[in-house]
């Protein structure tokens, strides 16, 4: 009798174990499955305008968003590859109008005329609202973080 009990609640434990494996390895994928979409998270309702016309804008710490990967290539004359980087939105409303990225280590410019194999160590990008998504695809977007690149952003744009 003691023995059918004892193999019964190793059964149990078994399946407990079993279901809790499971639990866990769904929170992981769901972790790295957190990809952020910036083309539906900063909508674009900005148009043409014939008349030019200049936007204020603002930055808060929720536009600062950690990036797996940055790579902006402009057919074959222009690209440029960062690894693991932190992105600051500029946004008039929620239309990005300006980002300033920031790897963690410098990245390379991989192809160009002049420069080629030279470090980048901050971008900054001006840019149509609409294109958020398509510079910053989600796959690349990792969460939101807390920063001190806001304070660098304002450097960079006083040195431009």
């Amino acid at each position: 009798m003691t023995g059918r009990v004892i193999i019964r609640l190793m059964y149990q434990t078994g399946r407990v174990f079993c279901l809790c494996a499971a639990l866990i390895s769904l929170l992981q994928t769901s972790k790295m499955a957190s990809a952020e979409d910036l083309g539906r998270k900063y909508p674009a309702s900005l148009e043409y305008s014939k008349q030019p016309r200049g936007y204020d804008s603002t930055t808060t710490k929720e536009d600062v968003w950690s990036l797996n990967s940055f790579e902006f290539k402009l057919t074959d004359k222009f690209e440029i590859q960062l690894g693991p980087s932190q992105v600051v939105l500029g946004r008039h409303g929620r239309n990005v109008l300006w980002a300033a990225v920031f790897p963690e280590t410098p990245g390379e410019i991989v192809t160009a005329d002049a420069g080629k194999g030279e470090h980048v160590s901050s971008i900054w990008l001006r840019l149509h609202p609409a294109r958020v998504g398509e510079l910053f695809p989600a796959k690349a977007v990792m969460n939101q973080v807390v920063s001190e690149q806001i304070e660098q952003t304002g450097v960079l744009a006083w040195r431009l």
